[in-house]
């Protein structure tokens, strides 16, 4: 259903409006982009982004469910400590954007490979005492 409502949008903004819609944010479901690149006359003219809370949503509901997957539960991953994780991812996300905001087109595939990174690395920092974290920061 909402896959439709979005592609007869995007179909009628030039009737309607006299415009073409050339960026789609969405979560991570592409679904409904390949829709629209199929369905939409300039569908393949679109570029979706990545919504930056979707990732960080997804991000922490992974760490919950590892929590819960693991026998007797992960100590070290606490609630407490997901927290701090997601708040890191969150920080993470938003540096990244506004460094590819700014950064030619043919270097943002490597920062985006950066920021992969530095999401898997986040709760092994997040174990770390503050101190320590504070001196590698």
């Amino acid at each position: 259903m909402e896959a439709d409502v979005l592609v007869e949008g995007f179909r009628q903004s030039m009737q309607m409006h006299e415009v073409q819609y050339r960026t789609f944010i969405g979560d991570g479901d592409f679904s409904v982009y390949h829709q629209i690149e199929s369905k939409v006359d300039y569908g393949r003219f679109v570029q979706k982004h990545g919504c930056a809370n979707h990732v960080v949503k997804c991000y922490t509901f992974r760490l919950y469910a590892i929590t819960k997957e693991s026998k007797g539960g992960w100590p070290r991953l606490s609630g407490p400590r997901i927290k701090r994780i997601k708040n890191g991812a969150g920080k993470a996300v938003s540096h990244y954007a506004e460094i590819l905001r700014d950064h030619p087109v043919d270097g943002k595939r490597q920062l985006a490979r950066e920021l992969a990174t530095e999401l898997r690395n986040g709760p092994k920092r997040v174990w770390l005492p503050l101190w320590l974290q504070e001196l590698l920061l």
